[in-house]
């Protein structure tokens, strides 16, 4: 299983359109839609943007479930999660290994 960013750029959007694609995320993924798992979001105010990290196979397959879901995709990437030591915003379980 990998992560991935899905980018959305909706132009005009105010934080009520994406607090209501976050519902609409959290609802679809709530039973982990296959062997996909939504695992929150970031608004950039000002760039239209959200990203959407997700944990699945493969980016096709995350692209694929997030259309399926009635949410926009402007395109998906594999990405690595890290945080500082001694800052826990991510569960133990969506931490990457150690990278030494």
């Amino acid at each position: 299983m990998g992560r991935f960013l899905v980018e959305r750029y909706i132009p005009g959007a105010v934080d009520k359109t994406y607090a209501e694609l976050g519902e609409l995320l959290g609802a679809a993924f709530a039973n982990e839609v296959g062997a996909i798992r939504y695992l929150g979001s970031i608004v950039v105010r000002g760039d239209d943007a959200c990203l959407c990290l997700f944990e699945g196979p493969s980016a096709s397959e995350v692209a694929a479930a997030n259309k399926a879901a009635g949410a926009t995709v402007d395109r998906v990437v594999p990405v690595l999660v890290l945080q500082p030591a001694g800052l826990d915003l991510w569960p133990a379980t969506l931490r990457e290994p150690d990278l030494a």
